[in-house]
């Protein structure tokens, strides 16, 4: 799968996402790039799942014909999610396309 991070994901969770090809929206050139707009570019280049900790995204944007389908962690603490990283791998190889899920990491 390609897994696109939102600014916020640390990139410690890649380490662990190995045979999925992953990249940053900083590196992507989208830093600026908000919801609907972020989705829509990443969308346009093949991206599978987005990856974010944007806790209000699901309330900003409508889904129902989204490809893409992402990944709400409710943390961006490295160190908390490390803890929880096969979780982040388990719900990356559960979701399908244009699902939304919201990970709680505690």
């Amino acid at each position: 799968m390609k897994i696109l991070f939102d600014n916020s994901v640390p990139w410690g969770i890649s380490r662990h996402l190995a045979g999925h090809t992953i990249q940053s929206a900083k590196k992507m050139g989208w830093a600026t790039l908000e919801n609907g707009n972020l989705l829509t570019a990443a969308e346009a280049v093949g991206f599978d799942i987005l990856i974010t900790s944007d806790q209000n995204l699901p309330y900003q944007q409508s889904f129902t014909s989204r490809k893409i389908a992402v990944l709400i962690l409710s943390t961006n603490h490295w160190p908390t999610i490390e803890s929880e990283v096969a979780r982040v791998k388990s719900a990356v190889d559960f979701l399908q396309a244009g699902q939304v899920m919201r990970l709680e990491i505690e």
